[in-house]
């Protein structure tokens, strides 16, 4: 499980490193405040698709989602509803991960996320050809969460 420190305050578990007052008894589970690890996907759809909860969170952690296909025209890429979601995701308030997602098409096309019941969106939701975008995903209520596009890079 890492290494224990009891630092008081809320109970934090981070790249294997857990800090608070008792060791939770699951990763993922009640006792856990932030989703930590990385999970890598590589998706080849050529056409709009709906992401899978296990696509945009993973087991418990930060996410990576590598599109593959060459797309024929830009492209919508659908967020799973919040319940789907909330199947792979525990349901704190508070609990939050980054997904990271990278265009590595053959085609100059976009892929725009597109958002489903029971989230909020900010800022930028494209990732044009040869783009990498990370958003933050935050659970904000039992029913609820948001994505907030924080970082832009060139992928090459």
């Amino acid at each position: 499980m890492g290494t224990q420190v009891d630092m008081g305050g809320d109970d934090v578990y981070v790249n294997n490193i857990y800090i608070g007052t008792a060791q939770p008894q699951n990763v993922g589970g009640p006792s856990q405040s932030l989703l930590t690890n990385s999970t890598n996907i590589a998706a080849a759809n050529t056409t709009g698709f709906t992401a899978t909860a296990a696509q945009v969170a993973g087991a418990a952690g930060d996410q990576y989602l590598l599109l593959t296909g060459t797309l024929g025209a830009g492209a919508n890429l659908t967020l799973p509803t919040v319940a789907t979601m909330a199947a792979v995701v525990p349901m704190i308030v508070g609990n939050s991960w980054t997904w990271t997602v990278t265009n590595a098409s053959s085609a100059a096309f976009t892929w725009t996320i597109v958002t489903n019941t029971g989230w909020t969106t900010s800022g930028t939701l494209t990732v044009a050809q040869n783009t990498t975008r990370t958003f933050v995903i935050k659970v904000t209520g039992a029913t609820t969460m948001t994505i907030t596009s924080v970082q832009t890079a060139t992928y090459s």
